[in-house]
């Protein structure tokens, strides 16, 4: 038997992501805000994040606004 063969095929293909949320003001002469929640895939080496999605508000968002739609 191949052992090589075998444990290639039980190893299951991973990939890991990262992910980052950070907050920009749209003018100094209000309170909105946005926050972009950006993604990158760690295996694709350098590539340039991407917009999961974004935030809009008067405030810093709570830990759930950004999952709600």
């Amino acid at each position: 038997m191949n052992k090589n063969c075998f444990t290639t095929t039980l190893v299951p293909n991973v990939f890991t992501i990262s992910v980052s949320i950070d907050g920009i003001s749209v003018s100094r002469s209000n309170n909105k805000q946005f926050w972009p929640v950006q993604c990158r895939v760690d295996q694709l080496g350098h590539k340039s994040p991407f917009v999961l999605s974004i935030f809009y508000g008067e405030s810093k968002p709570t830990d759930t606004a950004f999952l709600e739609s």
